[in-house]
């Protein structure tokens, strides 16, 4: 048996979250082999007729699968995309003190050290340069070693929630879980530029700025896409945080100079993810440690 599992190269996500009720993938992959042309003059006279018979197919196909994926999104309560761009993003001044930064950034490099969570490569060329990211769920590393830290996160996504969009209220509390606990380290060349980029299958994301934008870092910004064709850069200090509905499209502007570094949380209508990466599969997940390891 032969598995195919496709990611977003740059941002690692999967195009859906995939589960025995969901549709299939967006993606649609093709293989294209050389052969020798035995075709005919009156033969290549027809051809113009198939491409465009294949291109017309191609389309219906892709606005089949649009459809398939708005009903599954309707069908788990998710807000469209289009509708989630009408939104707007909450700041939260000074989320976390200086404090709590310090004694959390000296932890996770600790961990990142023995090796107990996957990460992404360093690299130095294409779409991920100047990005890593440890998965700090892996194997429930990070409720078991910041267990403080991630029930005040989960109390604030349910704060914020209520005051500003309810996506959460009518859901049973006790599925609603963190999807991926991702801590990223962005240095000169590392961004997110993917246009219309979103979180897709989570409900909110919760970004918290862990460097100092004054001195650590230049670049980097959070860039929200609006409705209007406008942008908006949240300002973002060391401590602060910014939550905003995961379908919302979000991007990061290239890092200049220094290091960016931060954390970011998705919560989700799904199982507790603990395998080493940010996972798209509601079931039992394979992507274990020892296979990340394994990529090395």
């Amino acid at each position: 048996m032969l598995r195919l599992v496709l990611r977003d190269s740059q941002t690692a996500h999967y195009i859906e979250p995939l589960a025995n009720s969901s549709p299939e993938s967006r993606w649609e992959i093709r293989m294209t082999v050389p052969v020798e042309d035995f075709t005919t003059d009156d033969e290549d006279s027809d051809g113009g007729q198939d491409e465009t018979a294949e291109v017309g197919a191609t389309i219906a196909g892709d606005e089949e699968q649009e459809r398939v994926h708005l009903d599954w999104y309707r069908a788990h309560r998710l807000m469209l995309p289009a509708e989630a761009q009408r939104t707007r993003a909450i700041r939260i001044e000074k989320f976390l003190s200086r404090a709590e930064i310090s004694g959390f950034m000296s932890s996770v490099r600790l961990l990142q050290q023995q090796r107990v969570c996957g990460q992404t490569q360093h690299c130095t060329k294409g779409p991920r340069q100047g990005w890593r990211t440890t998965y700090l769920h892996t194997n429930g590393v990070f409720l078991k070693r910041f267990g403080r830290l991630s029930k005040k996160i989960r109390q604030t996504f349910f704060e914020v929630d209520a005051a500003n969009w309810g996506v959460l209220k009518g859901r049973p509390t006790a599925e609603l879980r963190f999807r991926t606990i991702e801590y990223h380290e962005y240095t000169p060349g590392g961004k997110l530029s993917a246009p219309g980029h979103y979180d897709s299958g989570s409900l909110l994301t919760l970004d918290i700025m862990l460097a100092d934008s004054s001195k650590d870092f230049e670049g980097g910004q959070l860039i929200l896409p609006e409705a209007d064709g406008a942008q908006t850069a949240p300002q973002m200090s060391k401590g602060d945080a910014v939550m905003f509905l995961s379908h919302k499209y979000h991007n990061v502007s290239p890092v200049t100079a220094g290091k960016r570094t931060v954390l970011v949380l998705e919560l989700w209508e799904g199982p507790e993810r603990t395998c080493a990466h940010r996972c798209g599969v509601m079931e039992s997940c394979d992507y274990t440690l020892e296979y990340a390891r394994s990529l090395a």
